[in-house]
């Protein structure tokens, strides 16, 4: 019986070391905190430049459409300019034409 019962507990013993091997090994397969962080951290680095990306994109297609717009400002200002230049020296001819007309009209 004594070395029925020390049998016992040897078997007992052995059946809780490999649970407790099995529970370590299992938990080593789980992802520990820092593991965590770290790939928490991965992601967010991953998240930062897929944003910076688009942002990249996005900014040179507004750069892109600020340059055409400025040139077509530009060249709009520079018809509109020719356009007042025309019809100043139309309006000083007309004067021009309308006091020799008051004149004659007037002799």
């Amino acid at each position: 019986t004594v070395s029925a019962l020390g049998l016992f507990l040897c078997v007992a013993l052995a059946a809780v070391a490999r649970a407790d091997r099995r529970a370590r090994g299992a938990s080593a397969a789980q992802v520990t905190p820092l593991q965590k962080v770290v790939q928490m951290l991965e992601e967010t680095k991953a998240k930062g430049k897929a944003e910076k990306h688009d942002e990249q994109v996005q900014y040179a297609a507004y750069k892109q459409f600020c340059d055409d717009t400025s040139v077509e400002k530009e060249r709009a200002i520079e018809e509109a300019t020719a356009t007042i230049d025309k019809l100043t020296a139309d309006i000083e001819k007309y004067a021009a034409d309308a006091a020799m007309l008051t004149k004659e009209i007037a002799a």
